[in-house]
């Protein structure tokens, strides 16, 4: 049975990760590299939301296992006549946790531990664990960050693109090698700190996990704030209108500046095919670049002059580091015009439903009249009729966001106050710790995951909403309807991996389940032991 819902959980993971990489990618046009290397990326980081429970029920089991059964002493037990040993006799029975029957004898009452429904063996965990959190470490400090230069990269061979990647990468991963190595040096040279292989390992992991948690604490606190924000917000849909109309004129100049920077990169493509011929060394080069232009101008860049015009000169001659930098400023332009004409189209759609929706609020047959009917099909005209889409969209959607809005923010003003308190043992002051220790000590496994589970996809949602939400200039920018480029998938993969191993660190600290925190738990969880 454990293993057969651990395995729906992979499976439904794997079919979430790869509608959300659908969403936003397209597999058609990426590399098959890139597309592998951010789907592993995000299934990983997916996977903890359905781990971590099945580990918290199973070392909540283990630790009743692990209790020490104190036998009930008695002074007729062992005839004991000091008066010493009396008292010291008495004081155990005080504290033992065990009532002795009254037959003479020695019967401790022992409570019965069954295990977890969704319990695995116990050699699993760890080893899922192990495998989660070190592709997780490689794919965001080495590969991902490789992958990312190999794909901003202008060159036209593997090889160039592969040189180019490491060159960028030596510039980022030495400045961290520097300061790793002259904190290094200090440690060394203090002769009362011993350095070991252990403590040189625990180092780089608590310095990896301190800067995810230093990353965690920012994007959670966006989300946590700009998540209740946004249903609150999209209750009122006056407000919605005006603000889809602000996004459309955005949209729209960034359209403009992105037609208009196409044009110019055309405009060299052009220049440079008219003075590159077809026996000119770079012509393979500038094929390639002509090969990524759209139709209509491929097929008049195609025909290559048979001879170089006699007005050019040696200032306005190409070389293939010119050629490098306009093929990546090509890629650049035609992502951007192709991904901001998706989201202007968009924007149009929005702001065309929340017109309707408008003006058929005050119908007084309470019937949705859209401005541009769509065709449907038979059976969704038969649910989905004038009279329900108007009580939905007029009606009953924005109370029900509201409602979600108020759940939500009750939701995020409990981890504030958990994450505030999660370092308070006696008395227990994390509502999150009190939950999860309640149902643990009635032995509610079943309650005690579906309460864990909650809690970490809360937080992870967050998250990692804000990691999609958030843009750095045209650098990394999340759109949907597969307008998003390699780049920012691999910016997007990067981030993910190394907030998975910091979130599951602070949801575990929540709990009171962290070693750190806790110090008289008789068992860890199995992420904890990695």
């Amino acid at each position: 049975m454990a293993a057969l819902v651990l395995g729906l959980e992979l499976i439904l993971v794997f079919l979430l990760t790869l509608l959300v990489l659908n969403e936003y990618g397209n597999w058609r046009t990426q590399h098959p590299i890139v597309t592998v290397a951010v789907f592993v990326a995000w299934y990983f980081s997916f996977l903890i939301i359905f781990i971590i429970p099945m580990d918290v029920s199973a070392t909540l089991y283990q630790q009743c296992l692990n209790a020490t059964v104190i036998p009930n002493i008695t002074e007729e037990h062992f005839n004991i006549s000091d008066p010493l040993l009396v008292n010291v006799s008495r004081a155990i029975q005080n504290v033992t946790a065990y009532e002795a029957k009254e037959t003479e004898g020695l019967v401790p009452v022992v409570q019965e531990c069954e295990p977890p429904w969704s319990y695995v063996d116990p050699h699993v965990l760890p080893t899922l664990w192990r495998v989660l959190y070190w592709t997780c470490q490689f794919l965001s400090w080495l590969l991902l960050p490789l992958m990312q230069s190999y794909a901003l990269a202008g060159e036209f061979s593997v090889g160039g693109k592969l040189l180019a990647s490491l060159k960028r990468n030596a510039i980022y991963y030495g400045t961290y090698l520097l300061v790793f190595g002259v904190l290094l040096i200090y440690v060394a040279a203090k002769p009362e700190l011993h350095l070991s292989w252990s403590r040189l390992y625990t180092l780089i992991v608590t310095a990896s996990n301190t800067w995810g948690l230093f990353l965690l604490i920012l994007l959670l606190g966006h989300g946590l704030v700009d998540i209740p924000r946004g249903f609150w917000r999209a209750s009122s849909l006056s407000f919605q209108l005006a603000y889809t109309q602000f996004k459309l004129a955005k949209v729209a100049t960034e359209k403009a500046e992105a037609d208009e920077e196409l044009d110019d990169v055309l405009g060299e493509v052009k220049k440079a095919a008219d003075y590159i011929d077809a026996r000119h060394s770079l012509r393979p080069c500038l094929e390639l670049i002509i090969s990524k232009c759209p139709g209509e101008i491929r097929e008049k860049l195609s025909e290559a002059p048979k001879t170089r015009p006699p007005s050019s000169t040696t200032a306005t001659v190409p070389t293939q580091a010119s050629l490098v930098m306009l093929h990546k400023r090509l890629i650049s332009a035609i992502h951007r015009k192709f991904r901001t004409s998706s989201s202007w189209l968009a924007l149009l759609e929005d702001g065309f439903e929340l017109e309707d929706c408008i003006r058929n609020q005050p119908n007084g047959d309470r019937t949705f009249r859209p401005t541009f009917p769509v065709a449907r099909g038979q059976l969704h005209s038969m649910i989905c009729t004038p009279r329900i889409e108007w009580f939905w969209k007029c009606l009953a959607r924005q109370w029900i966001l509201k409602a979600v809005a108020v759940i939500i923010v009750i939701f995020a003003v409990m981890v504030v106050w958990s994450e505030c308190t999660f370092f308070v043992v006696e008395p227990v002051l994390s509502l999150f710790a009190i939950f999860v220790t309640l149902a643990g000590y009635h032995r509610e496994y079943f309650n005690v995951e579906l309460a864990s589970f909650f809690i970490i996809a809360f937080l992870s949602i967050c998250t990692y909403r804000t990691v999609f939400k958030i843009r750095f200039f045209n650098y990394y920018h999340f759109a949907p309807r597969h307008q998003t480029d390699e780049n920012s998938l691999i910016f997007g993969g990067t981030l993910l991996c190394r907030l998975t191993p910091p979130m599951c660190l602070n949801f575990l600290s929540l709990i009171h389940m962290d070693s750190h925190i806790i110090k008289t738990r008789t068992a860890e969880t199995a992420f904890t032991r990695v």
